[in-house]
C-alpha cells in the first residue's frame, strides 16, 4: 500500500518467524483489528476463514492442511496451530532437502514424530467436524503412495 502498510507487515511477520506469540498478535491484529477499522466484519461480511498448513513431506509426500476456521473460531485455529506447530517441531524445521532430514533424525525418530502429528492432525479435523474415519482413511492412502519414497531415502541412510 501506499502507505507502507504490506511492508510494515512483511517486517513483522520476520520478526514472528521465532516469536509464536508475536505472530499470534500480528495475525489476529490483521484479520480482526485492521477489518474492523473499515467497519468491516471479516467473519460476517467478508465470509474470511484461515487454514493451517503443516510439513509432513517425508511421510505423505506433500504438506497437511488442516480444516478452515471462520474468524469467529481464531481461538479455535491459533489453538489447532500451536498443537501442530508443536507436533511437527520434534523434527527439524529449518530448510531440508529429501535426504537431509536423515542426516538429522534416525528413522525410529521420524516414525515416533509421525504418529504424534498423525494424531493431532486427526484430533484437530475431528475437532473441526470431520469423521475421524475418512481423514484417518486419506492418510493412510498418502502415507501408502508415498511409502516407496521413504523406503528409498531409508535405503541410502
Amino acid at each position: 500500500t501506499p502507505d507502507g502498510g504490506s511492508r510494515n507487515c512483511a517486517e513483522a511477520l520476520e520478526v514472528c518467524a521465532v516469536d509464536s506469540t508475536r505472530l499470534e498478535d500480528v495475525f489476529r491484529h490483521a484479520v480482526v483489528e485492521e477489518p474492523r477499522k473499515w467497519g468491516v466484519d471479516a467473519d460476517q461480511d467478508m465470509g474470511l476463514r484461515f487454514s493451517i498448513c503443516i510439513g509432513a513431506r517425508y511421510w505423505v509426500g506433500r504438506q497437511l492442511l488442516s480444516p478452515r476456521f471462520p474468524i469467529s473460531a481464531i481461538d479455535d485455529g491459533l489453538c489447532a496451530w500451536r498443537r501442530l506447530k508443536e507436533a511437527r517441531s520434534v523434527v527439524y524445521l529449518g530448510p531440508t532437502n529429501r535426504y537431509s532430514i536423515l542426516q538429522r533424525h534416525t528413522p525410529l525418530e521420524l516414525q515416533a514424530a509421525w504418529r504424534q502429528l498423525r494424531k493431532v492432525y486427526l484430533d484437530i479435523c475431528v475437532m473441526a467436524g470431520k469423521d475421524r474415519e475418512k481423514v484417518a482413511a486419506s492418510l493412510l492412502d498418502l502415507e501408502a503412495s508415498h511409502a516407496s519414497v521413504r523406503d528409498r531415502r531409508m535405503a541410502r541412510w
